[in-house]
């Protein structure tokens, strides 16, 4: 060994390695670790840096250890997070689409039963008038048949084949009114429509 050159341990795996004088720090060709040197007064500090510099970095490899444990935790607890936050964001879609489900049947089976409601009313107004006409009060009549007017707007169907049946009646009345009153001169054209 010359005075310019000495030899040292690594603090992480114990390889021996040859040191130019001067240098400051230096990476181990076994393990990759950088070591820094500092130059020794006695052997007795020789010894006590190398001690020192391979508890330094002990503690660091302990404390990165640590770190990427902790960030690992981290991350697993992220992962966990984000899973739950997407179930729970399923789970919310799911019912929320079940609720709206409910309003749409609600809603159409109330809008179903006032239309049924309404056919009913409007035909009793129509067994309504035919009484009225069979009693001879045929100005009730014109006004009860008047009101046979759907109005739930369940559909145009409806609404038109309850227009068709007011019309009808109103027919009904008016001929009934002239067979009543004795008025006939508007029989002939009856045979025709």
């Amino acid at each position: 060994m010359t005075n310019s050159n000495r030899q040292l341990k690594c603090p992480s795996c114990g390889a021996t390695f040859v040191v130019e004088d001067g240098m400051d720090s230096y990476y181990c060709s076994y393990c990759g670790e950088q070591i820094f040197i500092r130059k020794p007064h006695s052997s007795v500090e020789k010894s006590k840096h190398i001690f020192y510099h391979k508890t330094i970095t002990d503690e660091a490899k302990i404390k990165k250890i640590e770190l990427e444990e902790r960030a690992q935790t981290i991350t697993l607890a992220d992962k966990l997070s984000e899973r739950i936050s997407s179930g729970v964001s399923v789970i919310g879609f799911i019912i929320l689409t079940i609720i709206l489900i409910c309003i749409f049947i609600a809603t159409f089976a109330s809008v179903k039963a006032k239309s049924d409601r309404q056919e009913r009313e409007l035909q009793s107004l129509v067994d309504t008038v035919m009484q009225d006409i069979e009693e001879g009060n045929f100005e009730e009549a014109y006004i009860h048949a008047e009101s046979i007017r759907y109005t739930a707007n369940w559909s145009d169907e409806i609404e038109k084949k309850w227009d068709a049946i007011r019309k009808e009646t109103i027919n009904q009345i008016e001929k009934a009114e002239k067979q009543a009153n004795g008025d006939t001169d508007d029989a002939w054209w009856d045979i025709f429509g």
